[in-house]
């Protein structure tokens, strides 16, 4: 990919005829703004900052690409989960065996967990969360319900568990600036 770069103010190269000495200055210019930058979007979460001393310019919008992709690797941990690593068995003795259905949500925990370390918004109390609360929904779903499977039941679940992966995606820094 190919990146542009907006300096602004602008950086002049000095010219004192040892051009050894004018790079050297030049880079150590552009070094201390690029590593400014990066402070500052360490600090912003997913925010779009331009800057150059103390941080000019505050956080103006929130990327749509970062917020999209948050949500793509999110609803991609709770498919791999909730569908592709729940076998047929556990499908079927979740309902009967509270061990088996506190181990589909161990599962499941695990891989929204492991995609919240991976965007960089992983901490012990939202993975704490995200367990007992899928271990209630999926319990909910299965036995406080007289149709567990219809369709209705299923996409309120879903949208719960949606809900879930909002409040355990929001805040936090990122790794995607």
């Amino acid at each position: 990919g190919c990146h542009r770069v907006i300096i602004h103010p602008p950086v002049w190269v000095h010219k004192t005829g040892d051009r050894e000495y004018d790079i050297l200055v030049t880079t150590q210019q552009l070094t201390h703004i690029i590593e400014q930058h990066i402070k500052i979007a360490r600090m912003s979460g997913f925010g779009c900052i331009t800057g150059g001393k103390q941080a000019d310019y505050k956080v103006r919008f929130r990327p749509l690409y970062c917020r999209i992709l948050v949500i793509g690797i999110l609803l991609t941990a709770h498919i791999a989960g909730d569908y592709f690593l729940q076998q047929f068995a556990i499908f079927k003795l979740k309902r009967d065996d509270q061990a088996i259905l506190l181990l589909h949500a161990f599962i499941w925990a695990s891989c929204v967990g492991a995609a919240l370390k991976l965007l960089g918004r992983f901490t012990w109390w939202k993975y704490i969360c995200l367990l007992v609360v899928h271990a209630i929904i999926d319990y909910w779903k299965l036995h406080c319900n007289p149709y567990p499977t219809s369709l209705t039941v299923n996409i309120f679940d879903q949208m719960l568990h949606m809900l879930q992966l909002w409040f355990a995606g929001r805040g936090g820094k990122s790794h995607l600036n």
